[in-house]
């Protein structure tokens, strides 16, 4: 599967959840690997020794925040078995294996041609599967019912899913999901609804409002890599020069410091901030130290 489009689309999605006050309850509200203490957590693996996992997460990061591949293998390699004092989050995995330039895809069916039990390897199994049409909605059905108890949230999920009829699905999805989901639920929840085509875009909505910032980030505390897009649009809401073109630019800032702290600020956002920061110098808004707007500036000319 194509999981950059996969955690747009998420993003996506979850911007649809913000426009309910309150957002929706349900059996899928349960907790995912989300923050750590960056200062105090030590990472190592039992599995994949070829990282070398013998740091601490905050070492890792700091390297991916200078974008170095092989810190961010190391960071999803964290978030996929739940190591160093990061609960396992698939969905995190993933953002981190993508920023490594690794095809989370690829490596899945590797992991799954070895180990039919690898959680990453079976997911995308399944989900790849039942988009290509390679396996049938019964063959999935039987899979996650042969699989070891406790089942993981996200495949119980899918189970549901599929247990109702196709007109019922998109809905189900809908009603099941808020802000505070587990996270690979929410992953397999719209992924599903992506993979049958319906086209959630035009739903997308930027609020203003503190409920809705608020909402959004705390999703980014558990998913940092939405910060970035996150961000992203924000900023171009700023430049669109409306009245509340202020708001959008000190929450454009704020999601791009909380992507940056992850390692997750991309080139492109980078370059936003060199470029207002030259205009604009220090109007009190930056989030950003002058070792950060150096370190952008070595990153995006290359020079790291």
């Amino acid at each position: 599967m194509n999981y950059r489009a996969i955690i747009t689309f998420v993003f996506v999605c979850l911007w649809t959840l913000t426009l309910s006050a309150d957002g929706v309850r349900s059996v899928c509200n349960a907790g995912c690997g989300g923050s750590v203490d960056m200062s105090e957590c030590g990472c190592r693996s039992s599995r994949d020794g070829d990282v070398g996992l013998a740091d601490s997460v905050a070492y890792y990061v700091e390297h991916a925040r200078w974008k170095e591949p092989w810190a961010y293998r190391a960071l999803a390699e964290c978030y996929r078995y739940g190591k160093g004092g990061v609960g396992k989050c698939l969905f995190n995995a993933i953002a981190y294996y993508d920023e490594a330039d690794v095809s989370a895809a690829e490596f899945a069916v590797k992991a799954y041609d070895s180990d039919q039990s690898d959680e990453l390897g079976l997911l995308n199994h399944l989900m790849d599967g039942l988009d290509r049409k390679r396996l049938t909605e019964e063959e999935v059905v039987s899979t996650i019912g042969g699989m070891t108890d406790p089942k993981p949230l996200w495949a119980m999920f899918l189970n549901e899913i599929l247990s109702r009829s196709h007109a019922e699905r998109k809905s189900f999805i809908e009603s099941s999901l808020s802000v505070e989901s587990d996270c690979d639920v929410m992953l397999v929840g719209f992924s599903y609804i992506s993979m049958v085509g319906v086209d959630l875009f035009e739903k997308m909505f930027l609020g203003t409002s503190d409920g809705c910032l608020h909402r959004m980030m705390v999703i980014g505390e558990r998913l940092p890599s939405l910060c970035d897009i996150l961000g992203n649009e924000l900023w171009i809401r700023f430049e669109q020069q409306s009245p509340y073109s202020g708001r959008f630019l000190e929450m454009a800032l704020m999601c791009m410091e909380k992507a940056d702290r992850f390692g997750f600020l991309s080139r492109g956002n980078m370059a936003r901030v060199l470029a207002y920061s030259k205009k604009w110098g220090g109007d009190g808004r930056m989030p950003f130290s002058k070792d950060d707007l150096e370190r952008f500036a070595r990153i995006c000319s290359g020079d790291d």
